[in-house]
């Protein structure tokens, strides 16, 4: 079983658009990929993304394994 102890690097946030954007939750910014900003996504894709995100970002960092 792997714990996870750091919170979740990235977030989702509706725009006033009605579109969505993927972010950094330390920093605030908007996701960007070789000069991509993801701010204009559907519902579902920003949430597919984020969760993808957080789950390499869990792999890369310091987890507990029981």
């Amino acid at each position: 079983m792997i714990i996870d102890h750091s919170p979740p690097q990235y977030s989702i946030r509706e725009n006033k658009n009605g579109y969505w954007t993927v972010y950094d939750i330390s920093t605030g910014d908007s996701l960007v990929i070789n000069n991509v900003v993801f701010d204009s996504l559907k519902l579902t894709e920003a949430k597919l993304l984020s969760e993808l995100l957080n789950e390499e970002h869990l792999a890369s960092s310091d987890v507990t394994i029981h």
